[in-house]
């Protein structure tokens, strides 16, 4: 089968007027059971809600460092996914109800490899919180801290249910 690659232009004009992209919108990819690779411009700043919901064969994502808004089931039930490279410095997570968040049931069976970037200040609230316990697989399969790490904070539930077995944390938590 042919790979399905999403490349999220950086800038486009509608009507002969010029537009940066800032906002990967909600519902922006639901169903894409296809879609193995997004490409992202460094741009981004808010993922709707459903921004990549069911993208069944997505492997990787990256967040970028502008990042601030990341809604919820904005990768949910992305069930391949095997790498997340989480870089917003400081991000707030958006929720519609209690039971959701932008990575809820995703990950391969093994979990995903979560690497915090260095310059990451604040995990933000339900980042990565798991509502459905009743499943044997793991959000992530390890949690690397890179480089120097600036992260002074970590939110409310962050991790919670995430079936990690042990988490490190860096000296620069406050």
């Amino acid at each position: 089968s042919t790979e399905t690659v999403i490349a999220i232009p950086d800038k486009f004009s509608i009507g002969g007027v010029d537009y940066t992209t800032h906002e990967v919108g909600g519902f922006g990819n639901a169903n894409g059971n296809n879609v193995e690779l997004i490409q992202l411009p460094d741009t981004v700043e808010v993922f709707g809600a459903r921004a990549f919901h069911n993208c069944g064969k997505l492997a990787a994502i990256e967040i970028g460092e502008q990042v601030k808004e990341l809604n919820d089931l904005a990768f949910a039930n992305c069930g391949k996914l095997q790498s997340i490279d989480y870089n917003a410095v400081n991000a707030s997570v958006k929720r519609s109800n209690t039971t959701s968040s932008p990575f809820e049931s995703s990950v391969s069976n093994e979990g995903a490899v979560v690497t915090i970037g260095s310059s990451v200040e604040v995990i933000p609230d339900f980042l990565f919180y798991q509502y459905n316990t009743s499943s044997s697989k793991r959000v992530m399969s390890s949690l690397i801290w890179e480089g120097n790490s600036s992260c002074k904070r970590i939110g409310t539930a962050a991790f919670r249910n995430a079936n990690l077995p042990n988490i490190e944390l860096p000296d620069t938590i406050e």
